[in-house]
């Protein structure tokens, strides 16, 4: 508009104002504004070519959605209107136009911020990201971390929860939506405590891609993936007397594992990696070594005066475990004890007995290796302080009348 021809036409959707200059006998000079409203003339003065551009703007506009009276805006309104005109001067987009766009994006993103999502593309834009397959990712998540030194079992659980997670998505990691996740999820058919073992390698797995520069820096990963609840009745335990036919019938290969996981707490594959030499009869404490916990956390854990009468007379060298399958141990002593075994029941059995004979939930998951949140909401209140003074006091004494079930075919084939 540096050079202006008058009388100046401002059209809009068939409607059109002019503009004129006029100049008064003392040289001021102002630009008036006409338009017809039906059959009658109509003039606007303003001071200057911007305000009188404005105006027209706004009457044209007026005008072409059929109004019959223009001038019936209030002050605020058409302050409103002649600043939004401004605003898109630069741009060269027709007010109407704008907004119907703005609308639309405002509908997209269900009344989210329009400028942060258009900084969110641009930022994603600017990175360009290498294509990754969920494949891809998850082969080299497996390789990083073994080469980082984490321990085979945390490996060998990443690899098949996260196989199965690759096995359904064959595309690019990044195409990969918070509600597919979920889908995946809810589509394992498993517990809850379950579905979050696996939502948490997967936000490892994206982590990765993010640490990689396979996503970008401000990818939410499994952030918004609902964390699904966690039933305490998922948690099984043993009694009392179901321990006591246990270790009654337990050979003596298989005993220390029993007595450690029911009056220790001590995890499965962390028995496996448990040394004789960790355990100290005198002092009455186990140290569990850093690189043989599950959480990488070294532990200390007290000897009760029953687990020390299960230990003395089984205690020598080496691996306190012997078998190479203890699982299938266990379901055979089961079996020949007449016991219905438990999943991780030793385990469960000892913190929630522990739990009600301390009362310390902060002492507790030291000792177990959990956080206290888990404990509370898992273990806190399952058994009473006197069922957990008569699991503890379950000693090396076989108790009286107890026939074990013993299998010809179980012992030959240990």
């Amino acid at each position: 508009m540096s050079k202006r021809t008058f009388p100046f036409p401002v059209k809009r959707h068939g409607v059109t104002v002019m503009i004129y200059q006029q100049k008064s006998s003392s040289g001021y000079v102002s630009y008036q504004v006409r338009y017809y409203n039906g059959s009658r003339p109509h003039r606007v003065t303003r001071s200057n070519f911007e305000k009188a551009h404005a105006e027209a703007e706004a009457i044209a506009f007026k005008l072409a959605q059929g109004e019959a009276d223009v001038l019936t805006l209030n002050r605020d309104d058409k302050f409103s209107y002649v600043r939004a005109l401004e605003v898109l001067k630069d741009t060269g987009i027709p007010l109407d136009e704008a907004v119907r766009q703005f609308a639309q994006a405002h509908r997209l993103l269900e009344g989210g911020s329009l400028l942060e999502a258009v900084n969110i593309a641009l930022r994603s834009q600017a990175q360009k990201c290498p294509p990754k397959t969920v494949a891809e990712v998850v082969d080299e998540l497996v390789l990083h971390k073994s080469a980082k030194g984490r321990s085979k079992p945390y490996l060998n659980e990443m690899r098949i929860r996260l196989n199965r997670f690759k096995a359904a998505f064959h595309c690019q990691i990044g195409s990969v939506t918070t509600g597919q996740i979920e889908a995946f999820l809810l589509g394992l058919k498993v517990s809850g405590r379950t579905q979050n073992n696996f939502r948490r390698l997967i936000g490892t797995l994206f982590n990765h891609a993010v640490k990689s520069g396979y996503l970008p820096r401000d990818h939410r990963g499994v952030q918004d993936v609902e964390v699904a609840s966690e039933k305490p009745n998922d948690i099984q335990i043993f009694s009392p007397e179901e321990i006591s036919r246990l270790l009654a019938c337990a050979s003596p290969e298989i005993t220390p594992f029993v007595a450690l996981g029911a009056f220790a707490g001590i995890r499965h594959e962390e028995m496996k990696r448990l040394d004789w030499e960790d355990i100290d009869l005198v002092e009455r404490y186990i140290q569990l070594p850093a690189d043989a916990a599950k959480t990488k956390i070294r532990r200390l854990i007290p000897i009760s005066d029953n687990l020390l009468t299960w230990l003395k007379p089984h205690f020598g060298k080496g691996p306190v475990v012997s078998y190479a399958n203890m699982s299938k141990q266990l379901l055979w002593l089961a079996d020949e004890a007449g016991v219905t075994w438990r999943h991780n029941g030793l385990r469960h059995s000892y913190v929630s007995y522990r739990t009600a004979l301390v009362q310390n939930v902060g002492q507790v998951s030291l000792e177990a290796g959990n956080s206290p949140r888990i404990i509370e909401r898992n273990y806190l209140k399952r058994v009473t302080a006197s069922e957990a003074k008569r699991w503890f006091a379950v000693s090396f004494e076989q108790p009286p009348n107890l026939i074990c079930l013993q299998s010809e075919a179980h012992a030959k084939t240990a």
